[in-house]
């Protein structure tokens, strides 16, 4: 089971296509269809099934949807769906990388209604599309979820073989065992590393194993249960604190730009957190909103002087504190 993006909209609740088309995601209608309808939603090869009456080829499912898995999501409709073991395999060996979703429209008002299936594809309309990554196993074991946070935290991509994963465990291992003269934090954090690594390491060499003896692979018989937990639990606590130390690396140096406010800190960091491609490219293209080298003083009066509410209000609409002054001056006239 894999959780996927199906439609994709901006803040505008629009759904644009790479061809030029552009229709209003209708996202109440599409889950209250979905909430009512009879079979799950079928997904096939470059939406082969749209055609096949007309054709008589054939178009076998790629994968299975149901209909209660549709949710709304900040960027767009997701739901979870059900590769056949033939598009799984595709989609490891990088057979297929996008899902194309096929919808129906109000012809009038270019309003998305409801799902009608999917199709995996190479050349998908909807650019904002998340990319299909690799199709897990709907049974996920303890160690599964360990192999998908060590995967974050390596920058390896989602479809990552194991063979993959065991070469950059290698590096790991070499690397962390041969890092002496780090701080006491960071050696504890190596530590942790270094465990997490020896452990999915052994996982590695007793799956092989496994599959060259034939036999059935117990996962969960690999490592202690207790160890699972206390591995997932110090990765979660390593991630967490690094995703904190980037957000607040990133919000700072905004901040000596001067392109964000100080009292814009709490939006800043939100959306770093969430969007950290997005946030860069607002930094990057964000004129200057705080004069370098000085504060906003919220008790402050008078012309050509801002509080911090109007300063964050530049900031989140990227307008330098000049154009915004021009504007207030023209509205109080």
């Amino acid at each position: 089971m894999q959780h996927v993006h199906l439609i994709p909209f901006d803040e505008d609740g629009m759904v644009n296509g790479v061809d030029g088309r552009a229709w209003h995601c209708n996202s109440e209608s599409i889950l209250a269809h979905a909430a009512q309808y009879p079979a799950q939603f079928a997904g096939d090869y470059f939406h082969a099934s749209i055609y096949a009456d007309k054709t008589g080829a054939k178009a076998p499912a790629s994968g299975w949807i149901d209909p209660a898995s549709l949710v709304l999501e900040a960027n767009g409709i997701w739901a979870d769906v059900q590769w056949t073991d033939e598009a799984a395999q595709a989609i490891r060996n990088k057979a297929y990388k996008y899902l194309s979703p096929a919808f129906s429209v109000n012809p009038q008002t270019q309003t998305i209604l409801k799902l009608k299936g999917f199709g995996l594809t190479h050349y998908p309309n909807l650019g904002d599309l998340t990319p299909v990554a690799n199709a897990q196993e709907e049974k996920e074991t303890p160690m599964d979820k360990v192999i998908e946070r060590l995967r974050y935290l390596l920058n390896l991509p989602a479809l990552a073989t194991d063979a993959d994963m065991a070469s950059e465990l290698d590096k790991v291992v070499t690397k962390l065992r041969s890092n002496t003269g780090s701080t006491e934090t960071n050696t504890q954090q190596d530590m942790t590393l270094l465990q997490i690594a020896d452990a999915i390491a052994a996982h590695q060499g007793k799956q092989a194993e496994a599959i060259e003896a034939n036999s059935q692979l117990d996962v969960t018989g690999f490592v202690p249960r207790t160890e699972f937990d206390r591995v997932q639990t110090d990765l979660n606590a390593l991630l967490g604190e690094r995703e904190s130390n980037r957000v607040d690396v990133e919000v700072n140096a905004a901040l000596e730009k001067g392109v964000i406010a100080p009292a814009s800190l709490d939006w800043a960091k939100d959306y770093c957190k969430k969007d950290a491609e997005g946030f860069e490219q607002f930094v990057a293209n964000a004129v200057q909103v705080v004069p370098l080298g000085e504060e906003s003083n919220p008790s402050a009066t008078g012309a050509g002087v801002l509080t911090d509410e109007e300063v964050a209000v530049c900031s989140q609409l990227g307008l330098s504190t000049d154009d915004y002054l021009k504007s207030k001056a023209k509205e109080e006239c």
